[in-house]
């Protein structure tokens, strides 16, 4: 009798199972070492924006005048441009912006090398006021990763130099740390308020003036001087280093002319761009983006660190800050809700092969798929150099029902062959290789539906996020085909019981001999058959009506609103923060109903904007399944003698 033939995979993994053994291992140290390294962020990295923005500042003029002398020079000659899409254009009172976007396969490079060569041509024609004109180039890393409102305390009396001198440098010493703005500073300067009579009373040109304070107000090196067998470095120091030197400036040597003796010299302040309030009283802005490539959790982690340390330093005592935007923090939540998602999905499905396999052996060798294919999975990322986000997490989500069907076929399979009586071994090559081959094309026939993602066109944002959802799952797919012909049988021959029960000819008690009778039903009677298709389908379409789904969900996922406020042409900066002002008070009235922690506003003379940091709570999968339970009975969660709460969830647990 010739011996059976047995499939590749099958044979090796039953009679070599240290080989198997040290794949596994290697498998296990190799996804370890990837689930630590792999970079984390909220959203994937890499996605190239077809658009730029193009802006020139005209300062003290109009809407209508930027329209006439600014952003319609600018159309005409945005509309020389090649791949363009469509442009839109803004006008300010002190600047004119246009946002064009392009077409999908056009080349970025080339995009922003032809509108700054258009745009340094149409520089003559506009007023001369118009120094240059910026073309901005959308870039991920420019977006700020923490935003935050800074009140300083009473007693520091320039803080301008506390800024510059302490903040600044502490934050821009962070490894990953991109740039540091801080917004509604006010800086100091000297300014000479000349008198007119004065000068034209004592004969003084006012260009050589400026001329003479240019060229007395330097320090100059002198070169070296040796003497004695050394060398000295001579500087010849003449910087103007106190307001009353510069009073005593002497302007005409022959009559003792002083600069006091023609105006007033004193230290105004430089009116900023914006001005930023927290909770209605002063403020400063401080927003920090991120370098390439730097891992965004960490950065901000360190920031938060040096706010600590600035509000704890006593040296500095009255200094608040107030996070609005952390988006380290968001990154860690919902990295962690997606893990948290994905283990009681591993758990659920565990239960739920116990309760129908009635075998703790059976299922635990099942359930092993979950989790060697989940690392096999970041194995892939990471190496293909992808970071740990919300896409991919999903589709990890995703693989989390998918990896254990291939396990769960060939273990009944293998099973099934040791009731007929084989042994272990035999029903283990046997039972695989039978399966073998089913398997393989049902999970390749999966893996296939995310293919039309690989051949669609280049740069498209469909085929960007969706491969970042649809790779995570066909790495776990073949992850968990190569389990299910590998590790799979060599589990089944190791654990498998000395005695097994004899095959069940019965139906499987209630559940089985209803599933005998409707499919004896079926096949018998072809329009029961399609009397139940057209159900099955019919009832899957309901989810997806118009009046199922909820478009006019509003609320704040993010943990923060913002606002934006669209203001008239020709106001002042003052009428400008009395409605600043009118809505923060509106804001303080109803700070209850709105339930928000804190709130931040800034304005200009073009732009008023708000922030509100929202008081929330992260719900756990069972307390939104509690309150959908009530929701569907119709009771009210508030109204509930059991409703768990935030505050002592960790107590209800």
């Amino acid at each position: 009798m010739p011996e059976p033939k047995y499939s590749l995979l099958p044979t090796i993994s039953v009679n070599r199972p240290v080989t198997v053994l040290m794949g596994l291992l290697m498998a296990l140290v190799l996804g370890i070492i990837a689930y630590n390294r792999i970079p984390i962020e909220l959203m994937p990295s890499g996605m190239e924006e077809k658009r730029l923005m193009v802006r020139a500042y005209y300062q003290n003029s109009t809407p209508l005048d930027v329209l006439d002398k600014i952003v319609e020079p600018m159309e005409d000659a945005l509309g020389t441009v090649s791949g363009v899409e469509k442009v839109y254009t803004r006008s300010y009172g002190t600047q004119g912006r246009a946002y064009v976007y392009f077409h999908k396969d056009v080349d970025m490079d080339e995009a922003y090398a032809e509108i700054k060569d258009r745009m340094d041509r149409v520089l003559p024609e506009m007023p001369e006021e118009v120094d240059e004109i910026t073309v901005y180039r959308y870039d991920e890393d420019d977006e700020e990763v923490l935003f935050a409102a800074m009140t300083l305390g009473d007693h520091i009396e320039n803080p301008e130099f506390f800024i510059e001198r302490y903040l600044r440098p502490a934050l821009q010493r962070i490894d990953g740390v991109g740039d540091v703005d801080i917004k509604g500073t006010q800086y100091k300067e000297v300014r000479i308020s000349l008198d007119q009579e004065k000068l034209r009373a004592h004969n003084v040109n006012i260009n050589r003036l400026i001329s003479t304070l240019k060229s007395d107000n330097l320090n100059l090196s002198a070169g070296r001087v040796r003497e004695g067998g050394q060398e000295l470095m001579v500087r010849s120091v003449g910087r103007i280093e106190d307001l009353k030197d510069l009073e005593d400036f002497v302007v005409d040597r022959d009559t003792g002319l002083r600069l006091s003796d023609l105006g007033e010299v004193y230290i105004g302040v430089i009116e900023g761009y914006s001005t930023w309030r927290l909770n209605g009283g002063m403020s400063y802005g401080v927003e920090i983006t991120r370098s390439a490539d730097a891992n965004i959790v960490e950065i901000c982690d360190a920031v938060v660190r040096v706010f600590d340390r600035f509000s704890r330093a006593k040296r500095w005592g009255g200094i608040d800050f107030h996070i609005f935007q952390n988006q380290g923090a968001y990154i860690l939540e919902s990295v962690s809700n997606l893990k948290m998602t994905a283990i009681w999905g591993g758990i659920f499905s565990f239960i739920v092969l116990i309760c129908f396999l009635r075998s703790l052996s059976i299922a635990v060798t099942i359930a092993m798929a979950i989790p060697l294919s989940l690392l096999c999975s970041i194995i892939a990322l990471y190496f293909m150099g992808w970071t740990m986000n919300v896409l991919t997490m999903m589709g990890l989500l995703l693989a989390v029902g998918l990896v254990v069907d291939n396990a769960i076929v060939m273990v009944e399979n293998i099973y099934s062959k040791r009731e007929e009586g084989l042994s272990p071994k035999e029903s283990a090559l046997v039972g695989a290789s039978e399966i073998g081959l089913a398997i393989t094309m049902a999970t390749l026939t999966t893996a296939a539906v995310f293919i039309p993602l690989l051949l669609m066109r280049s740069g498209s944002e469909t085929q960007f996020f969706f491969l970042r959802i649809g790779i995570p799952v066909i790495a776990a797919l073949l992850a968990s085909l190569g389990i299910a012909l590998l590790l799979i049988p060599l589990a089944s021959k190791t654990f498998a019981a000395k005695r097994v029960r004899e095959a069940s000819q019965k139906g499987g008690g209630k559940i089985g001999r209803a599933y005998q009778f409707v499919l004896r039903k079926a096949i018998d009677d072809r329009y029961f058959a399609m009397l139940i298709i057209f159900s099955l389908v019919g009832v899957s379409l309901i989810p997806i009506q118009e009046e199922w789904i909820d478009v006019k969900d509003g609320r704040s996922r993010g943990g923060y609103v913002y606002f934006s406020f669209e203001l008239p042409g020709g106001v002042t900066k003052d009428e400008v923060e009395e409605w600043t002002i009118q809505v923060e008070t509106f804001l303080e009235d109803n700070r209850e109903l709105y339930a928000f922690d804190s709130y931040s506003s800034s304005h200009s003379r073009s732009s008023m904007y708000v922030r509100l940091n929202m008081i929330e709570g992260t719900e756990t999968w069972y307390q939104v399944a509690y309150t959908g339970i009530l929701d569907f009975v119709g009771m009210s969660p508030e109204l509930s003698l059991i409703h768990i709460s935030e505050p002592t969830r960790q107590e209800a647990i």
